[in-house]
């Protein structure tokens, strides 16, 4: 409930999506994500959001992008690299959406290590 709250407003937002395939390198399905600390994979669903509308040129020229509820992403030729030193490509840009834009990357972005690790 809380990201779906954080991601329904009228606010414009850009979200880096992982691909299924993303997930799947994490060993996550959608039978074993629900056993996930519930505050962490809403940080983790946080961290692929930022405030307002950026296409893919907006995010080119980014070194850095400050990400919804905290954090921040760098950004290299469209590698994007998280707080733990973690790289997600950006695989498809610029798919439009009523609230903003959403680009694809091949990796989960972590803000932290998981609880225990």
């Amino acid at each position: 409930p809380l990201v779906a709250e954080a991601l329904t407003g009228k606010e414009q937002l850009t979200v880096f999506a992982p691909t299924d395939d993303a997930f799947a390198k994490l060993d996550l399905t959608s039978e074993n994500v629900g056993q996930l600390d519930k505050m962490f994979l809403t940080d983790v669903l946080l961290y692929h959001v930022t405030g307002g509308r950026l296409l893919a040129a907006d995010v080119l020229a980014s070194e850095q992008i400050e990400m919804f509820k905290g954090g921040s992403l760098m950004q290299n030729a469209g590698i994007l690299t998280d707080n733990l030193g973690g790289k997600a490509t950006i695989i498809v840009t610029d798919v439009e959406a009523s609230n903003g834009v959403i680009h694809a990357i091949d990796s989960v972005v972590l803000p932290k290590a998981p609880p225990g690790q």
